[in-house]
């Protein structure tokens, strides 16, 4: 592979930069600060941007500086080393934390699956592709108690690793001329780097938000602005011949570059793409100008920002997750600050040791190197796929073996997550982010039961609320009369229609619900059987009340022209609509910012934290009835109008006593939020609507057809 000109020129352009460690060193400090409390620095997230940037940098000048005798020895040891460095930590950290998480999570808790599966996908360097998949916003507070949320920035950077040699070589990168490979190579850095930053900014314009945050392909760019920086800093300059460091502009410029970078990580988090941008431009201008011998330069080649620099990579690997466990545990206090820095810089320093012991083995004689890598060749997958599979048992047969918290509503809790039990019929699966990409059919396959033959499919769509009921399908499949499918997509209702009340429905986040919606009741109508049932679960109020009366009446009209067409249709086919009327609802009630176990306290946690969302909020039950008048309305005419619409009203479920709707019964929590149900709130319709259900089942057997008119008149006007 390598020719003559790739000599001792070549060699001498491998040069070690302590001042890179440095910035390593500013980057993992900002994102540290950003991730224990986000007000001290709100853009401190942009130091994963500018790692991105250093790993284009260092990995193309390791590449280009290490001799190899061929193609194959170039790639082996390229991804020897990459392996060594990364994950026998990375395995480590991943089943310590899963071990620990389980310990201190509630394994009733709807995040135990996803958070332990994002630690599984790590293992393989594919966790930014669940998170991706999952639509989840890396910003949201549910996401602050995932403790391998931080892992989605490796499986960037092991995706780009995996690519990056293959594009030196496509380059010619040691078999052709060096300057010839060098202006190849400046080519298609500045092309992939266009071409990314155009792909990011066609994803954000498009409302993608988590494929532009979360992809390789939108992050490329910045690797790609790490190896330009590079191929800049490593060229002479023509007049003098002189060192790569020497007059690449003027001593202030690194100064003032690092005053842009601070510039943008003091912008606030809806500043993203600008703060990116400055940020990314910035560390590519430090590092063609940065001098270990100058200025700023000189500070970062100090002992104390050289170690930290040394031990970046362990110090992000177990910042996030000590700082999560202390969330579940101990909270985030005054008083747990300093002993939570203390222990996030012991297992650093732990895990940069054995770091170490992997990195830099012994060195053997070429018969035992020869073995040693075969070694490797099996040792990294085993050691991914134990811990893979003792995660694997945490979340299935062993889920709760290990939790040393209070067990006694365990068994409860357990069943009534947001899956059904025994099959894949959970959140994971069967709910989508309003801006992820639309499946094929059969993507859908594992969000639907069949376990008693012979018996009607209830076909559960509609938005988030139609998640919630997710853990109601055990109990109508255990009660044999029924089987079912649950598939939901958040802010998007069945049948499609439009306007929205507020305009919603013209917001770039939810463009893809109405192909969505068309395509959902398409292959829906294609799968349902005669006595089947459609059941739309929907956040009705927030799509069709509106302060603008001409705008709700324009929505109402649109809605119920929707349903009719729908409930004709399922009426030809003998099946039926199940309409859910709207819930109590708590307006200016915040979203749950924790998760609900957290409001109990365990030995681990003295105290509930004092989150405004713990405590109960309160409405008038009159009032709400008035203000939902509307909307029951419209389902209590559409139900009179078409004999095979039913409506279920949960509303005197939820809302059973005295004058006042809670969220709360007692210390229960009832409500996640200002409309969703939580756990135990979706645990109180199972009865009522089973019992629903059976009697809607055996009325038209026993009446005649002018006698189930009369009957669906006096359930709708009962319901609403």
């Amino acid at each position: 592979m390598r020719s003559a000109s790739w000599g001792s020129a070549h060699a001498s352009k491998h040069v070690y930069r302590p001042e890179i460690d440095g910035l390593r060193a500013l980057a993992v400090l900002t994102v540290l600060v950003n991730h224990l409390n986000s007000a001290w620095l709100p853009g401190g997230y942009l130091g994963v941007d500018l790692f991105f940037v250093i790993s284009g940098y260092v990995v193309t000048s390791s590449l280009i500086g290490r001799p190899s005798t061929g193609w194959t020895s170039f790639l082996i040891e390229f991804y020897r080393r990459r392996f060594r460095r990364l994950l026998p930590a990375l395995i480590l950290m991943v089943l310590v934390v899963a071990v620990m998480f389980a310990a201190i999570v509630h394994p009733g808790e709807d995040i135990m699956v996803s958070a332990l599966r994002t630690g599984i996908a790590s293992l393989f360097g594919v966790s930014n592709l669940y998170l991706q998949r999952q639509g989840s916003n890396y910003f949201a507070s549910d996401n602050h108690y995932n403790p391998f949320l931080h892992t989605w920035s490796l499986g960037v950077e092991e995706q780009f690793y995996f690519v990056w040699p293959w594009l030196l070589l496509f380059c010619g990168i040691g078999s052709v001329r060096r300057d010839l490979a060098l202006q190849r190579l400046r080519w298609v850095c500045i092309a992939l780097c266009a071409g990314s930053l155009v792909l990011l900014l066609v994803a954000l314009v498009n409302g993608a938000e988590t494929a532009s945050f979360y992809g390789m392909p939108t992050r490329f760019w910045e690797m790609a602005a790490g190896a330009l920086a590079w191929l800049v800093w490593q060229s002479p300059r023509p007049t003098t011949g002189s060192s790569p460091k020497d007059g690449r502009g003027p001593r202030w410029l690194p100064a003032a570059a690092l005053a842009g970078l601070l510039a943008a990580m003091v912008m606030p988090e809806s500043w993203r793409v600008v703060a990116t941008l400055i940020c990314v431009g910035v560390a590519a201008v430090l590092l063609v100008h940065l001098d270990g011998n100058h200025g700023f330069g000189r500070w970062l080649t100090r002992p104390l920002p050289q170690a930290i620099g040394l031990r970046s990579y362990s110090l992000y690997l177990w910042h996030w997750p000590v700082i999560v466990l202390a969330r579940w545990s101990v909270g985030l206090t005054p008083f747990s600050l300093v002993p939570i820095v203390l222990l996030i810089a012991l297992l650093a320093q732990l895990s940069y040791q054995f770091e170490c012991r992997w990195r830099h083995p012994q060195p053997r004689a070429k018969s035992a190197g020869d073995q040693r890598l075969r070694g490797e060749l099996l040792t990294y997958p085993l050691m991914g796929f134990g811990a893979a599979a003792t995660i694997i048992l945490l979340i299935g047969s062993g889920r709760g073996l290990l939790f040393l918290g209070d067990r006694s509503r365990l068994a409860i809790d357990l069943g009534f997550s947001r899956r059904i039990p025994g099959t894949s019929v959970d959140t994971v699966h069967c709910f989508r982010d309003p801006t992820t990409p639309i499946e094929d059919q059969q993507d859908q396959a594992s969000c639907r039961v069949v376990r008693n033959t012979g018996r009607p499919t209830l076909f559960f769509e509609g938005d988030s609320h139609t998640e919630m009921l997710i853990p109601v399908g055990r109990h109508l499949l255990k009660s044999g009369s029924f089987n079912v499918a649950f598939f939901a997509r958040g802010g998007c209702p069945i049948p499609w229609f439009e306007p929205w009340a507020h305009g919603t429905d013209q917001r770039q986040r939810y463009a893809l619900c109405k192909p969505h919606s068309h395509r959902q009741l398409h292959q829906r109508l294609q799968q349902i059987k005669p006595g089947d049932q459609l059941v739309l679960v929907l956040n009705l109020p927030g799509y069709l009340l509106d302060s603008n009366s001409a705008r709700q009446d324009q929505a109402l009209e649109a809605y119920g022209q929707a349903a009719a067409g729908l409930a004709r249709e399922l009426q030809r086919r003998k099946a039926g609509l199940l309409l859910f009327a709207p819930l109590p609802f708590f307006p200016g009630r915040s979203a749950l910012a924790l998760p609900p176990s957290l409001c109990h306290s365990e030995w681990f946690r003295p105290a509930p934290w004092s989150n405004p969302t713990c405590k109960p909020a309160q409405r008038s039950r009159a009032v709400l009835r008035r203000e939902l008048q509307p909307v029951a309305a419209l389902l209590s005419r559409l139900g009179r109008e078409h004999p095979n619409v039913r409506v279920f009203d949960p509303f005197p479920v939820l809302c059973w006593r005295g004058p006042l709707c809670s969220t709360h019964d007692g210390e229960e929590l009832l409500f996640s939020d200002s409309n969703h149900l939580s756990r135990a709130g979706a645990k109180r319709l199972e009865n009522p609507l089973l019992k629903f259900l059976l009697e809607q089942q055996q009325a038209p057997e026993q009446q005649q057809p002018a006698e189930q008119q009369q009957l669906a008149e006096q359930e709708s006007e009962a319901s609403t």
